[in-house]
């Protein structure tokens, strides 16, 4: 029986102080903007740290459940603990863990309770055999990279008509006459674009599956305004979605810091 009995980290455990703890393995770990880029933010809370710690334990949990063998990869348990690697780096890049403690005495179903991140030199990791590996969200290297030698087609009615969909568009333009000429000029451009430089396409981690996101420009041609997402199929790419450019960073960022100009967040 898996270890790890639920995808969601707060039915599988007690998560107290969650947000202090977030701001606890910030400030731990290289530095690095956690915030959105659009809208107001708490300067106490980090949704894309959040996002990432939940989502990484999601992918922890069905790593496990498909293969019993990953366990012994990607978790470390005894009497008292358990860890696992939350594939975040510090400052003189040393890896970081999340513990947590065994509880013999619950009035709910938990059995553990989160304890916080350590760093690969903390103390009370000692008495762990060995330090898990870091949790892989990619299963072939070739679904990081574009290949330009394949057709991209775009569903651009689903992507102008889906009520989800339209809500990103930005607003200025979202009901306008024109937003279809507009929309099929942004995706000759980013064609154009990924034809002269394949790594302006970013690879994002969504619901179990490895997928490229292209720049959108609307507007301005210098500026970024939406993110069309691409699945690959057999012979082509197809692109029927697109997101806010906080949507795209927050599902690439589980693969990777992206450091791609127009999605980094220096």
């Amino acid at each position: 029986m898996c270890i790890i009995t639920s995808d969601s980290i707060f039915e599988f455990c007690r998560a107290f102080d969650w947000q202090k703890r977030l701001g606890e393995l910030k400030n731990i770990i290289l530095p690095e903007n956690w915030t959105y880029i659009e809208g107001e933010n708490d300067e106490e809370k980090y949704p894309i740290l959040e996002n990432y710690v939940i989502h990484t334990f999601k992918r922890l949990y069905h790593l496990c459940k498909n293969n019993p063998d990953n366990e012994k990869k990607y978790l470390c348990c005894n009497d008292e603990y358990l860890c696992f690697n939350i594939g975040l780096y510090t400052c003189h890049y040393e890896k970081t863990f999340v513990l947590m403690k065994k509880e013999i005495k619950t009035d709910d179903d938990k059995l553990w309770s989160f304890t916080g991140y350590l760093k690969e030199s903390d103390y009370r990791l000692e008495s762990f055999e060995y330090l898990p590996a870091k949790i892989d969200f990619i299963e072939k290297i070739e679904d990081l990279i574009y290949d330009t030698t394949l057709e991209l087609r775009i569903n651009s009615t689903h992507i102008l008509s889906d009520e989800k969909n339209k809500e990103r568009i930005p607003e200025e333009i979202r009901n306008q006459k024109n937003l279809q000429t507009l929309f099929d000029g942004a995706i000759a451009q980013v064609k154009r674009k990924v034809e002269c430089n394949y790594k302006i396409a970013v690879p994002q981690y969504y619901e179990g599956k490895v997928q490229l996101l292209l720049p959108l420009c609307l507007i301005d041609p210098e500026k970024v305004d939406l993110v069309l997402v691409v699945t690959r199929r057999n012979n082509y790419y197809i692109g029927k979605t697109c997101l806010t450019l906080d949507m795209a960073y927050n599902n690439a960022r589980l693969i990777a810091k992206p450091e791609t100009s127009w999605l980094s967040r220096s």
